[in-house]
């Protein structure tokens, strides 16, 4: 057994040696990593009082118009073109909107965030060809991550913070950490992504395992430290669903119509127990019976944010209110990731995004290894639960590099799929 294991290995290494050898990564796959890190670190490290990320972009920028001047562009896959073509979309129908709509600090502000965001998107979207890259480009997360767990540490050990904490952060939850980000929401929301983004790395890589277990400790540690409830429930749901999802694709391998029967039931379970709650208690009875005193003032603010969200939804006729406007109607942020595209970007964006995450869930349909497909799989259930916690999880950057990374791997394997095929 142990000389088995020993060639085993032996050969592995090989391999591991010769697909190094293969493996070359671009310019601008260089200076897109880099952006994916700063992307991490954009509130404390700035030159000039330009954010590191918004120079990283223009280099990567300007490194793909060199690389790419005389070279057809190339695509990887079919599902990517959509992907890019969907992004697209978004960047001129939220242009046309800012003709229309009362140009203010809230819409500059949010637009420009937005066209930073899709040029990450299609910065990835372009640049990873292979397996090879999705893994070198997630890794510029992992590095972020634990950046900012290791500054998270430090705060939790001295009591102070890299980042200028405001007043009212000062008051109620100065104890906390806050990484490099201003809102310790923003920070909990982005630990939950670089969680995900560790069991996507071991799930494409297999090794690492001690670094991977170790992190994920001291990110759940720092999470509940934090004691932000949406983003701890959203990955204790994740870690449900890990469990959930992993036998269904079983059932699903052995055969597909015991995986319909189960799936049918567990959705006719999940949608019975919902109309019975619904029927007997309206969202404020929720909110009084399950909420505890010190959030339930939060919570039935959420509930009306809600409300307010889908009011303005209806009342742009469905086309949306435009970028940052739903702050001024609403007076604050809408702190519900999908809600917020919908008020401000209407029915086509959001209808968008919700395919993007169907897109997630039917992942079981491609032979992806096991641990890759839940691991993309739970993803939808828990950032509906995560999304809601950040006063705009749509600003995150990692937000956006994370869905572009699992988007990414599903249409590549699907590619290899065709190709066997």
């Amino acid at each position: 057994m142990t000389v088995g294991s020993y060639i085993l290995n032996k050969e592995n290494l090989k391999n591991s040696k010769v697909s190094k050898e293969k493996i070359h990564h671009s310019k601008t796959q260089f200076a897109l990593f880099c952006l994916i890190v700063a992307s991490s670190l954009g509130e404390i490290i700035n030159i000039y009082g330009i954010k590191l990320s918004w120079i990283m972009a223009i280099l990567t920028m300007a490194l793909f118009i060199v690389e790419n001047f005389s070279n057809r562009i190339i695509i990887s896959t079919y599902d990517i073109k959509k992907y890019i073509y969907f992004f697209i979309f978004w960047f001129f129908y939220a242009t046309l909107q800012m003709l229309f709509i009362f140009q203010n600090d809230y819409a500059i502000s949010s637009y420009l965030t937005l066209v930073v965001n899709i040029f990450i998107v299609m910065m990835i979207a372009l640049n990873i060809h292979s397996i090879e890259d999705l893994i070198f480009l997630n890794r510029g997360l992992i590095l972020g991550l634990t950046i900012n767990l290791f500054i998270a540490f430090w705060e939790i050990t001295t009591g102070n913070h890299i980042i200028s904490v405001s007043i009212e952060n000062q008051l109620y939850n100065y104890d906390k950490p806050y990484g490099v980000f201003g809102n310790i929401n923003d920070f909990a929301t982005f630990i939950c992504l670089g969680i995900v983004s560790l069991i996507l790395n071991y799930a494409l890589t297999k090794t690492n395992k001690i670094f991977t277990v170790i992190t994920i400790i001291a990110a759940v540690f720092v999470l509940l430290e934090i004691d932000a409830r949406a983003p701890i429930y959203g990955m204790v749901l994740y870690g449900v669903s890990l469990v959930l999802f992993y036998i269904l694709v079983k059932l699903y391998k052995i055969g597909k119509s015991t995986f319909k029967i189960v799936s049918f039931m567990l959705l006719f379970i999940s949608i019975l127990a919902s109309t019975i709650i619904f029927a007997n208690y309206s969202l404020e009875e929720l909110v009084l019976l399950l909420s505890t005193p010190a959030n339930v003032n939060s919570d039935l603010l959420r509930i009306r944010l809600i409300e307010g969200a889908v009011k303005g939804f209806i009342n742009s006729a469905f086309l949306g209110v435009g970028p940052g406007q739903s702050i001024l109607l609403l007076g604050i942020n809408v702190h519900n990731f999908y809600l917020e595209i919908m008020c401000e970007y209407g029915i086509f964006i959001f209808g968008g995004i919700i395919m993007i995450f169907i897109y997630f869930l039917r992942v079981y349909r491609w032979k992806l290894p096991n641990l890759l497909t839940v691991c993309i799989m739970s993803f939808t259930p828990a950032f509906f639960v995560i999304g809601i916690s950040s006063s705009g999880a749509n600003r995150i950057r990692a937000t956006w590099i994370m869905i572009s990374f699992l988007y990414i791997a599903i249409s590549i394997y699907k590619k290899k799929q065709i190709k066997v095929r």
